[in-house]
């Protein structure tokens, strides 16, 4: 069962790497199933397990784990009780479709606000081709649907958004024998940075359809960073873009763009984004 349920987490956090714009359904789904190991096993055994048997970091489950908690799920995993049984019911090739045939499944957002949330990551439910992002709140039973383009009540002037922690500079791509991919540190910052985008979005209420097409954008970096400040910007919208705000960053969507250093403060980005 361990083995089985093993396979299904490394899918998911497979999934969650290659695929940024379902990042949080496959977060939320290696969340669950890891919840699942720790009700079977105890914390020093389940410590050795994901060792031997993961492909992600402590570090990386216990948000994983966060995420399953926080938030409602549109269809929960069912749990595996017994790898014979479930087998014999469903191939282990079925197992991973189910989990990603979301299609035309709405997202389910609280109506009660979130009041007490850790540095951790939040989700949202949608259709494969739709979510967007890559870290406790308390929802209540009733909620509404609520489609992809996070269409919700009413427009403020100006979207604002923290993130905190020190910002990671932009990197390049890095093309290998074995593929493209993104340096571990900075597609890790940028992950952490698009759900915080997201969980703060679903806190506004906004009535503009996402992502943006057109937009000004101020951006406050506080406290101790390293790098140029034109990489650092360059992070805060390639994260404003994977999280669905802005269509991309490009001068014709961002045709106003202010940056600046403050030493003082939280360490973290202060973001600013309003309509034109």
């Amino acid at each position: 069962m361990n083995e089985l349920l093993a396979a299904l987490i490394n899918s998911e956090h497979e999934q969650c790497i290659a695929s940024p714009t379902t990042a949080l359904l496959h977060a939320r789904n290696a969340g669950e199933w890891l919840i699942e190991t720790m009700e079977q096993l105890s914390a020093e055994e389940w410590h050795s397990w994901l060792v031997n048997n993961c492909t992600l970091t402590e570090r990386t489950a216990q948000t994983y784990i966060q995420i399953a908690r926080n938030l409602p799920s549109v269809t929960k995993p069912a749990k595996v009780t017994n790898v014979a049984t479930e087998v014999k019911e469903q191939t282990k090739e079925e197992i991973p479709e189910n989990l990603s045939s979301i299609a035309n499944v709405a997202v389910i957002i609280s109506e009660q606000k979130i009041t007490s949330i850790p540095d951790l990551i939040t989700e949202t439910e949608a259709t494969e081709n739709n979510l967007e992002l890559e870290q406790s709140p308390n929802f209540t039973e009733s909620v509404p649907t609520i489609t992809t383009n996070y269409l919700i009540a009413t427009t403020p002037a100006t979207l604002t958004f923290f993130v905190p922690g020190t910002v990671v500079p932009k990197a390049r791509p890095r093309v290998t024998s074995k593929g493209t991919y993104l340096p571990p540190r900075y597609r890790q910052w940028r992950n952490h940075a698009e759900v915080e985008i997201s969980r703060q979005l679903w806190e506004q209420e906004y009535s503009q359809k996402l992502p943006l097409t057109k937009a000004a954008v101020k951006v406050e970096v506080r406290g101790s960073h390293r790098g140029d400040l034109d990489n650092i910007l360059g992070s805060c919208l390639d994260a404003l873009v994977s999280a669905g705000v802005l269509i991309d960053d490009r001068i014709s969507v961002v045709p106003r763009l202010e940056v600046w250093h403050n030493s003082e403060g939280n360490t973290g980005a202060l973001i600013e984004v309003r309509v034109m």
